[in-house]
């Protein structure tokens, strides 16, 4: 009778350590897939922070483009202006040395901004 009692008790021992060894396992495991599926979340927001970052450096960049082009383009309208607002010589005949400015000037406006009208697909003026 006691060795009975003494193996069922051995038996109750050792059916307990298995359940506890799997309840320690399943919840190990269930740990480790919600710490993986955190991890895989956390990547792919820093992945989208990351294309975020390079979208608005590569938007920076064109705007100060297109700042720096605005920039040179009124240069060249600031620099011609005082000639062309000169009314004595409205009417007069263009001298080579003036259209040679004109065309030169009307080059570097294409150049910046080659939709304006008159410019050719190249940046060139239209003849």
């Amino acid at each position: 009778m006691v060795s009975l009692r003494l193996t069922l008790a051995g038996v109750m021992v050792a059916a307990l350590l298995v359940a506890g060894i799997w309840l320690y396992r399943a919840g190990h495991g269930a740990g480790v897939r919600v710490g993986e599926a955190r991890a895989q979340a956390a990547e792919a927001r820093a992945a989208q922070a990351g294309a975020e970052v390079l979208a608005l450096k590569q938007s920076v960049r064109r705007t100060a483009e297109a700042v720096k082009r605005g920039r040179a383009a009124e240069d060249v309208v600031t620099r011609l202006t005082p000639d062309l607002n000169d009314l004595e010589t409205a009417d007069a005949t263009l001298d080579p040395d003036r259209s040679r400015l004109l065309r030169r000037s009307d080059r570097e406006l294409c150049a910046l901004a080659p939709q304006l009208a008159g410019c050719g697909a190249a940046g060139r003026h239209a003849p």
